[in-house]
């Protein structure tokens, strides 16, 4: 930001117009100068007061020393202008509104928008107390078609900490039209991570202490009734499948992995329309399945799949070389190689398509030897 943003011109001229700016380094290295090391305290004392553990972070006071408002993160020059106009508007500051509802003058319309961005900043415990009123005082009184909304659900599944939660009830009970109104399953995931903490992390922690080799199929069979009975066979059968891809996970069985993966995703899918989904399915398909697996029905289930990422992101040449490459490992040679065309017209300058593909034109294995 210093080159992108600071130097801007109109950057420059609406904060020397509206601000007395300070900036002051707040981690430490060897090479800091005499005067920087001057500021060791107080900058320790200002992350302290002002809660600050990430950099950069941008501080609004009050003539009077009290904060107003706070942003984190590399911003460009069009988000930063806007920071810094909600730092000069009492109805965006967070910490002026937040002043606001604990006073009891915030209106309830405006408490999910700020629980967002007390959230954002670091500021998880004043955003919880404020879903906590929101929901109890405000959005379990209103009907069904009123409360559910896109805001709503959002906010009760970023604030879903535990099963005991508010918010996990509500997205509990609710969770079918949670998930129609969103197009996606926000409420059934989050309600099964909820419940994966409760139920099943605390076994496989119990497992890893023990140093098993193996988890005896009773085990698992016992965690799937113990979901089973108090939250029902569906969110028995998700969760203890998420319970053995991370243990199988941690050991590397990739047999094992691929096959739970696929599983996973043909009884609970993905969501298509999320591109950092898709990025974790291609890489999950090619660091898991490509590199480490041979099974014939196993890459025929990944290459369907490749293909119907391909299809939704027909620019994507990363998801391009994973799709050749499993064609390739299938020995599909032809299909393999038209795919990895496609993929360098994108970018011609990817040296590691490139030598994949050479390496497809020459018939050496493009995966682990291992």
């Amino acid at each position: 930001m210093e080159i992108d943003v600071y130097s801007d011109g109109e950057v420059a001229d609406y904060v020397n117009q509206n601000y007395v700016a300070v900036k002051v380094q707040l981690d430490t290295a060897l090479a800091d100068n005499e005067n920087i090391r001057s500021w060791y305290g107080d900058a320790a004392m200002l992350a302290k007061t002002y809660n600050i553990r990430s950099y950069p972070t941008f501080v609004f006071l009050s003539a009077d020393g009290k904060i107003t408002h706070k942003g984190i993160g590399y911003m460009d020059k069009k988000q930063f202008i806007s920071l810094l106009e909600d730092g000069r508007d009492a109805g965006s500051q967070c910490y002026s509104q937040y002043n606001q509802f604990e006073e009891h003058k915030l209106p309830y319309g405006r408490m999910p928008a700020l629980a967002a961005s007390l959230r954002s900043v670091g500021e998880d415990e004043k955003s919880k107390e404020i879903v906590e009123v929101y929901l109890d005082s405000f959005l379990l009184k209103q009907n069904r078609v009123q409360a559910l909304t896109r805001e709503n659900i959002r906010l009760a599944a970023a604030n879903c900490e535990q099963t005991k939660s508010k918010c996990f009830q509500w997205l509990f009970a609710n969770r079918s039209q949670m998930d129609s109104v969103m197009g996606y399953d926000l409420a059934t995931r989050t309600v099964s991570q909820m419940i994966f903490l409760e139920l099943a992390a605390p076994k496989l922690k119990q497992l890893g202490s023990l140093r098993e080799a193996e988890p005896q199929i009773s085990m698992w069979t016992s965690m799937k009734e113990k979901i089973g009975e108090k939250y029902g066979s569906y969110f028995s059968g998700r969760v203890v499948l998420d319970a053995e891809l991370q243990w199988y996970s941690k050991r590397h069985d990739w047999e094992k992995m691929a096959d739970l993966n696929l599983e996973k995703w043909e009884k609970y899918g993905f969501d298509i329309n999320s591109g950092f989904e898709m990025v974790m399915v291609n890489n999950t398909i090619f660091e898991v399945i490509f590199m480490h697996c041979k099974n014939k029905s196993t890459l025929d289930k990944s290459i369907a799949w490749m293909k119907l990422i391909c299809a939704k992101s027909p620019h994507r040449n990363d998801f391009m070389d994973t799709y050749a490459n499993l064609l390739y490992k299938r020995g599909d040679l032809e299909e393999a190689l038209k795919m990895e065309r496609r993929a360098l017209a994108i970018n011609p300058r990817d040296e590691g398509i490139s030598k994949t593909y050479d390496k497809m034109l020459q018939g050496q294995p493009t995966w682990s030897a291992n």
